[in-house]
């Protein structure tokens, strides 16, 4: 009992000795550590200033001009002033002889030390789309077309993989675009090298996201490492290097002085253009992400500043760092400020600055290269094959930087595939591949004024390589619910063939008119299993053929009695052989490519006259840019469906503004959806699209059609060739994340009424 007490005795001594051996923080004690910080860099300078004039010295006693060293901060847009500052420079026989960058400054300073004049960069600079490259989407085209097919409904999307664990991305945009750009422009001086050897001696300044440090790399991929200084944390993925990751310099040091001082310059120039802490009345994502930068860069830009011997801020408060169709305002703006900071120099020494001839340097830059191996790393999905087959050439063969973009797009499409890297050393070819789950579940919603609410769920699995399969299973519902799962065992990668299997069940709704007024409402209820031989040419065109069994039953949910006689439940097969080609570039407003899709029927029950039908239907859709903004389209659609006893849910369905061969549904403005039944038909329509904005589009539409009545529909007694139907209307459309939002206006052809059409989301 005593020794309990004499340990508790002692830890409570131990413990309150700790707690009064806490000393507090007084002011004085922080304001002496700032003097001490502020005295150590004082001291620092005084260091440089006795090595600089030590060297300088050293050079003018062996007749060598002292070195200059140039520093170019980030800033977005606003980085243009540095290509009007080197223009300057030039313009006085200002050499460089040494280059750090961070972030535009980056792009810049790599590419006046690969051998770009400044003029030469302002040209580059002006002709690059940035708003595209930083959209960052795989060409439409590149994708696989049955992925198209079975993914580009939705608007959400989710990868996970074979544990069940989501993957989530690491920025909204993946940079894969603007690396490319990066490689084209850098060409052979961004594969793996000395950065101390290129033309200008150069270091580029990116943040490591793991500790929160600058670090200054000095070789390696000159591109990826551009490329790692420039993603801006959560709008670009950050660029794993050696196992770590980093993201833009600006949020560890974007005014890189110091590396300047360590590679050896005697005079430092410094291009301020980084984003300044201001306050604003409204934030939206982009300045919210400026002024994080801004605010977490203010911490080292100071120091850095007072290390300068030159130091050069252009008047661009008025611009943004996102604006970069302003990029000659911006140019001339940084070659003002640096000739009058120039010039103030002068008039202070009371001397000219002297001048030095401005050696032309050749660009290391090479747009062919002779590969003969390809080596892959960080990939678990594809291998050496894939990649060859997708190069489209056999090796070893001389390949330029097209084919290498191209090949790269084609494996960044990939679903698969969150983005690529490559270099060329030695005649091999070096791809390493970032890597994501490859299965994905998706979500979709529709509402159509005249079809009602969907939702939609859908997963698919795959399993990849040249021979391989993808499953996808899909739920919808809401007014209708449909069930579909499909499995496609192939061999190939670009040109695919293989099995399709299909099981799903179907509701459709099936509107009967009299004149212009709908007297009834029945739903189609089917089951159907599909087995087919399938192949997919260059992504592109997919072929199907093979046999249907279907079971399915037609109710009436409301309408008049007389069109209870169309009910029926029945069991049928059909052959049939299918087409689809699709070489649009974008899913909604597309402005340029074609697509159709056709099919061929032979349906019956197999040996009893129940039901008896054949025959094919088809549209085609062309889409032909005449401006920028402005696109002529062309579509022509037609059928026919013969036999003894043709189940109602088998003709046409011709109105509204869906075009679904499959179900028989086609597009006609001028009549509500499903307004004509058919059982022969050919339309023909024009129109033209226009973009408003970047995603408000208005759409004219004029259309003319020949058809021939079916029987089931009383009042509509056409014969084909006998009348010609007309019909226009306009639609204005968003392309929104959930998908288009179209309010569709026409005039009835049948009593020129006003019609109109509502849709928001995809078409299931």
């Amino acid at each position: 009992m005593m020794l309990k007490k004499l340990v508790i005795l002692i830890l409570l001594v131990v413990i309150g000795g700790v707690g009064y051996s806490v000393e507090k923080t007084y002011y004085e004690d922080t304001e002496i550590e700032r003097l001490q910080n502020e005295i150590e860099r004082i001291e620092h300078r005084i260091k440089r200033l006795e090595l600089s004039k030590k060297r300088r010295i050293e050079r003018e006693r062996m007749g060598e001009r002292p070195k200059i060293g140039l520093v170019l901060s980030g800033g977005g847009a606003k980085g243009f002033a540095h290509i009007g500052v080197l223009k300057e420079l030039e313009k006085r026989g200002i050499p460089v002889d040494y280059i750090t960058g961070t972030s535009m400054g980056a792009i810049v300073g790599a590419m006046y030390s690969v051998g770009y004049t400044p003029d030469e960069i302002e040209d580059v600079i002006g002709s690059i789309n940035w708003d595209e490259l930083l959209k960052d989407i795989p060409d439409r085209r590149d994708i696989p077309l049955e992925e198209r097919i079975a993914s580009e409904r939705y608007s959400a999307s989710v990868a996970y993989d074979n544990e069940f664990n989501l993957y989530f991305p690491k920025g909204v945009k993946q940079g894969q675009r603007m690396y490319l750009k990066l490689k084209e422009i850098l060409g052979s001086g961004s594969e793996t090298v000395d950065f101390s050897s290129l033309p200008i001696p150069l270091r580029i300044v990116a943040t490591d996201l793991d500790s929160g440090a600058a670090t200054t790399f000095t070789e390696g991929d000159l591109a990826k490492v551009v490329n790692a200084s420039i993603a801006i944390p959560t709008l670009l993925e950050p660029v794993q290097i050696r196992e770590r990751y980093y993201v833009d310099g600006m949020v560890a040091r974007n005014l890189p002085v110091e590396d300047i001082v360590k590679m050896g310059a005697d005079i430092v120039i410094a291009v301020d253009v980084g984003v300044e802490l201001s306050g604003r009345d409204e934030y939206n994502i982009l300045t919210v992400l400026d002024q994080l930068m801004a605010i977490q860069s203010s911490t080292s830009t100071p120091a850095q500043r007072k290390m300068a011997d030159i130091l050069i801020e252009p008047d661009i408060s008025s611009y943004k760092t996102t604006d970069f169709d302003k990029a000659k305002d911006i140019i001339a703006q940084g070659e003002r400020e640096a000739g009058k900071i120039l010039d103030e120099i002068e008039l202070k020494s009371g001397e000219r600055i002297r001048q030095h001839p401005i050696e032309r340097r050749e660009k290391v830059v090479q747009n062919e290269m002779y590969v003969t191996d390809i080596f892959l790393k960080g990939n678990r999905n594809i291998d050496e094959r894939i990649v060859e087959a997708k190069l489209g050439k056999e090796l070893p063969a001389t390949v330029t930087t097209d084919d290498l973009e191209s090949l790269i797009l084609d494996l960044y499409a990939l679903s698969y595939i969150d983005k690529v890297y490559y270099e060329v050393r030695d005649g091999a070819l070096y791809i390493e591949v970032v890597e994501r789950p490859s299965n994905y579940l998706r979500l979709g919603f529709n509402y159509d004024s005249e079809y009602g609410t969907t939702i939609a769920l859908n997963t698919d699995i795959q399993n990849i390589g040249f021979a391989g399969s993808r499953s996808t299973f899909g739920v919808s519902f809401g007014d209708y619910l449909n069930l579909n799962a499909n499995h496609f065992m192939y061999y190939g990668l670009d040109n695919k063939i293989g099995l399709l299997f299909n099981l799903s069940y179907d509701e459709r709704p099936l509107f009967i008119y009299e004149n212009n007024k709908k007297k009834s409402e029945l739903t189609t209820q089917s089951i159907e299993a599909r087995a087919s031989v399938a192949t997919q040419i260059n992504d592109r065109i997919f072929i199907a053929y093979g046999y249907s069994q279907k079971f399915s039953e037609l109710t009436q949910d409301v309408g008049r009695d007389i069109y209870r006689k169309l009910e029926y439940d029945e069991t049928y097969g059909s052959l049939f052989f299918s087409l689809t080609l699709d070489s649009l570039n974008k899913t909604d407003y597309p402005t340029k490519g074609v697509k159709s899709d056709f099919e061929y029927l032979w349906g019956g029950t197999m040996g009893t006259e129940n039901v008896d039908f054949y025959g094919p239907s088809y549209v085609l859709e062309g889409y032909y840019p005449l401006t920028e903004r402005l696109t002529l389209m062309s579509a022509i659609g037609g059928g026919s469906v013969k036999g003894e006893d043709i189940l109602p849910n088998e003709y046409f369905k011709i109105g509204g503004v869906r075009n679904d061969v499959r179900n028989k549904e086609f597009s006609f403005y001028g009549y509500n959806s499903q307004r004509k039944l058919a059982d022969e038909f050919l339309m023909g329509q024009l129109g033209v699209q226009y973009r408003v904005y970047s995603n408000l589009y208005l759409i004219f539409k004029w259309n003319m059609a020949t058809y021939s009545g079916a029987p089931i529909q009383t009042t509509n007694t056409n014969e084909m060739w006998d009348d010609k139907e007309q019909g226009y209307g306009m639609t204005i459309g968003v392309d929104s994340p959930l998908g288009p939002l179209e309010l569709t206006l026409m005039q009835d052809t049948d009593n020129s009424e006003l019609l109109t059409q509502f849709n928001m989301g995809y078409i299931f």
